[in-house]
């Protein structure tokens, strides 16, 4: 479903919800009993980010050019694509690609552009118009008296929480933006309206790539802007660069902010800031960025000689090989790091094979030479580990259907305090 109209917010009535974006929702992953699983199914709130308007919009694409399916109407595209246009970086003293996850707003105090979901800000600020015994008494007598736990832990780190929204930009919806821009590219004559309102929105799309060659996480470098990382990172990460080392490589990698630790000492003051003031590596944003690169490349959108600069040639492959790594190792037994902010490995395997399929196309129409060693480590990858992952994960209650169960609802319980996962 997507908005048509600026809604705005109004306070216990609706959420505020911006022009062209498709409708997503922030739940909490409220578990245990009964009426836990169904707070956890009825409550969320309207989230106004880029990120699932770009794959709505990616997707619905993918469907014409693959799957013969309708054509999204232009109205449908160039809505989404304007909407693409506050999530841009304009911090920046020049046109630039890097995006946000939500939209940028202007804070004319410190005269700084910042970012932050403005229906979850405006959530909080309910709870503070409303006692909190008030909310707890309320919740209790619609059966809900488990929440009232959850309720009090979300009002005790409110500040947390809300320093944490306002996020900089990230190298996931960057790429997710780029990703998009390839298939408009390649179907730019089917829909030549929304390929020019793109285009139009990513002039410089080189900031792109000299943004990745600046803030890439460099484990083995001497300053702490490159080589500092969240411990969660390195936790997950270790063993494989415990094998580079050995092995005398150098290793670059995709991060997820667009931010290092000088910029940070500076623009947490303008409201902009890594949660928890650190980087982090999470293998299902290297993913994206992968893709957008690859898609970028073959598709002809920007010159594929990008790829003979050996930076960005070297984080290309080192992050594909952090891939296929952490494929065949089960996510180095530790899935809950290395998705950091995707928990579902399902996902993370799509993402990796919209990549491997686009490669496989272009290796039998001789790939550019950078591609060859990448197609060859997520092949490998995917064929083996990830086929054999996914076959294990379904599951059957009558002959010929299969199911996937993911994460969410493995932490209910029945009446009778029994799980609910076999």
């Amino acid at each position: 479903q997507q908005v048509s109209e600026d809604v705005p917010y109004i306070p216990f009535k609706q959420w505020g919800r911006a022009k062209g974006v498709y409708r997503s929702g922030v739940k909490l992953n409220f578990h245990g009993p009964l009426d836990m699983a169904e707070a956890r199914r009825l409550l969320d709130v309207f989230d106004n980010n880029m990120f699932a308007t770009a794959w709505v919009t990616s997707t619905l694409l993918e469907a014409v050019q693959y799957g013969a399916a309708p054509k999204p109407s232009d109205n449908q595209l160039l809505l989404a694509i304007n909407a693409f246009a506050n999530y841009h970086d304009k911090n920046k003293p020049y046109n630039t690609s890097t995006m946000s996850f939500w939209p940028q707003v202007y804070n004319d105090t410190l005269k700084y552009w910042s970012c932050a979901p403005d229906n979850l800000v405006n959530a909080f600020g309910m709870m503070d118009e409303v006692p909190l015994p008030l909310i707890e008494a309320f919740l209790k007598l619609i059966g809900l008296s488990n929440l009232v736990d959850e309720i009090d832990f979300l009002m005790k780190d409110k500040a947390m929480f809300l320093q944490a929204f306002h996020i900089p930009p990230d190298f996931d919806d960057t790429f997710v933006n780029l990703g998009l821009g390839s298939i408009l590219y390649q179907l730019r004559e089917t829909f030549p309206s929304a390929w020019g309102l793109w285009n139009n929105q990513n002039r410089n799309l080189t900031s792109v790539f000299d943004a990745l060659k600046k803030y890439a996480y460099r484990p083995f470098s001497d300053d702490p802007n490159l080589n500092t990382i969240d411990p969660r990172t390195y936790f997950y990460m270790r063993s494989f660069l415990d094998q580079a080392k050995s092995q005398g490589r150098d290793i670059a990698l995709v991060p997820t902010w667009i931010q290092t630790i000088d910029e940070l000492r500076t623009d947490f003051y303008l409201g902009v800031a890594m949660p928890f003031q650190l980087n982090n590596v999470d293998v299902t944003v290297s993913a994206n960025t992968i893709f957008g690169m690859t898609s970028a490349v073959l598709s002809g959108l920007v010159n594929p000689q990008i790829l003979n600069d050996p930076v960005l040639a070297q984080i290309y492959l080192n992050t594909s090989s952090l891939l296929a790594f952490e494929i065949k190792t089960n996510f180095s037994d530790r899935p809950d790091l290395a998705l950091t902010y995707y928990p579902s490995q399902i996902e993370f395997y799509w993402f990796v094979s919209r990549t491997l399929a686009i490669l496989e196309t272009a290796h039998r129409k001789r790939p550019f030479p950078v591609m060859e060693p990448v197609y060859t480590l997520l092949k490998e990858a995917a064929e083996h580990e990830m086929t054999n992952s996914i076959v294990s994960k379904a599951k059957s209650e009558q002959t010929e259907e299969v199911y996937f169960d993911d994460f969410l609802g493995d932490g209910d319980v029945t009446h009778a305090n029994k799980s609910l996962v076999d």
